[in-house]
């Protein structure tokens, strides 16, 4: 496991300018690394795609170590944030449908926004140090379900209800990898279905307990 001064950035931009490579790097990383896994991306390779020389890269990133943990450091925090808007206790007590959508519409829009990152989650099982990532962010979402279903279902035994988080979480993710990769047309068909589903499963749940 490589120490924290590996991953760490080299120095922060302070200029418009400078913020703006740094941007262009961490999205030029977030494609490189979901076409290639991490193990076969390169610097060399995300620097190309960022339009940008290896010397500007290296001014602020010491490896592509440092340059994954800065991609992970800042989605982490944008889902952690979608999740944190969308799971409201107002929202939580809404009819099924109604909280759905909502969910479903946040996340979809939140995948076509990222570009490349998607392909980190429906890739990593071929790259150990992705699949690692993945798996982690895969916890911090389901335990935040988990947390949503403790207020919508205060009955639901505790081993049931992460069982519950934990098949909802997985049942998202590949539908919206589906979707993901799918034309567009297509694309709209498979999230309706994906609505259908995520119903279903919340009510079956509603009346299980």
């Amino acid at each position: 496991m490589p120490s924290h001064n590996a991953t760490a950035m080299r120095r922060q931009p302070q200029h418009t300018r400078g913020q703006q490579r740094v941007e262009a790097i961490l999205r030029a990383a977030t494609t490189v690394f979901g076409a290639r896994g991490f193990e076969s991306a390169t610097t060399n390779a995300i620097a190309r795609r960022a339009r940008a020389s290896i010397g500007s890269l290296y001014q602020y990133f010491p490896n592509k170590e440092a340059i994954l943990q800065a991609v992970v450091t800042r989605h982490r925090a944008e889902l952690n944030t979608l999740f944190a808007g969308l799971l409201t206790p107002e929202l939580l007590r809404q009819p099924t449908p109604i909280l759905v959508d909502r969910v479903l519409a946040g996340a979809a829009d939140f995948i076509t926004g990222h570009a490349g990152f998607g392909q980190i989650f429906w890739h990593s099982p071929a790259s150990p140090r992705l699949a690692a990532i993945a798996a982690q962010l895969d916890d911090e979402m389901i335990t935040r379900v988990d947390t949503g279903f403790a207020l919508r279902y205060p009955r639901l035994p505790r081993q049931r209800r992460r069982l519950h988080a934990t098949i909802t979480v997985t049942m998202l993710k590949a539908l919206l990898a589906l979707a993901d990769t799918a034309p567009t047309a297509e694309r709209k068909r498979i999230l309706a279905e994906t609505r259908s589903i995520l119903t279903d499963y919340l009510d079956q749940i509603e009346h299980a307990r």
